[in-house]
């Protein structure tokens, strides 16, 4: 019994707990890591010993982005809707480092568009970054870990707008959600695991300029924080954190999962 549990999978249960969670000599790429929820798990990778590739299309975020991730960090300016790009990044990286252990896919954007006037172009726009570039993402990794022999890790940065309403943002965050789940299929024989993390509200940069810009923004996070059942909105690391057990040894039965981190709120619907 012992040596067919050894053919299925790696025995983990000697390692300690420490161990698993080490993410020593493993190689994480984090998009859109420049800065909120993105740089937030860049530093947690960092901190749990990987070595990690912030891309962002925003050069200006790199030496802070860099800095606050410490010695183990390095910037990469990647715009995830140039997919033939991501492509020749991937293979940079294979080149220099001879492996891909994670792959995050937390590039996106989130505009908001009166539902019953939203145009084809806007739709493509919203897409165009949030599923294709994170397919293209998927592809380019799940080939290059293949190809270097690694056991990764793909994680998708998805939103709890994936499971109630705002229009097309919503259906790019529920596709990627199904895409989680399909690959994570095809992907698993391969060695590869892929998960997703689904967010609620949280206080990034963006969103609290965002905030800062209305009139009634007190009103408004006094409005949100009301529907949380743990009586606050998120804070980044609250998604990075989950973020490292996902990408750890620890989480290393765990596929095709959406985990929800969201104070409860979807609870409270």
């Amino acid at each position: 019994m012992d040596n067919a549990k050894q053919m299925i999978a790696p025995d983990l249960s000697r390692d300690s707990l420490p161990a698993l969670f080490s993410l020593e000599h493993r190689l994480a790429v984090v998009t859109g890591g420049g800065s909120g929820i993105g740089l937030a798990i860049a530093k947690r990778f960092a901190e749990m010993g990987a070595t990690v590739v912030i891309t962002d299309r925003d050069e200006t975020l790199a030496d802070d982005a860099v800095a606050a991730c410490g010695p183990r960090a390095r910037f990469l300016r990647l715009d995830m809707r140039k997919h033939a790009s991501i492509g020749t990044a991937v293979e940079g990286l294979a080149r220099e480092f001879g492996r891909l252990d994670i792959w995050v896919n937390n590039a996106g954007i989130y505009p908001s568009y009166d539902p019953l006037n939203t145009t084809p172009e806007q739709m493509a726009e919203i897409f165009e970054l949030n599923i294709t570039g994170a397919h293209m993402g998927t592809q380019t990794a799940a080939r290059t870990m293949q190809e270097t022999g690694c056991r990764g890790v793909i994680l998708n940065i998805l939103s709890t707008g994936a499971y109630r309403g705002s229009g097309a943002y919503s259906a790019s965050k529920w596709a990627l959600r199904g895409l989680t789940s399909g690959l994570a299929t095809e992907l698993g024989c391969r060695g590869i695991r892929i998960l997703a993390i689904a967010p609620s509200v949280t206080l990034t940069n963006g969103l609290s300029q965002l905030l800062g810009a209305s009139k009634d923004a007190s009103e408004l996070v006094s409005g949100i924080t009301a529907k949380m059942p743990l009586g606050r909105v998120g804070v980044p690391d609250d998604i990075a954190r989950v973020a490292a057990f996902l990408a750890s040894d620890a989480a290393a039965f765990m596929t095709g999962q959406t985990i929800v981190v969201d104070g409860g709120s979807l609870t409270s619907i």
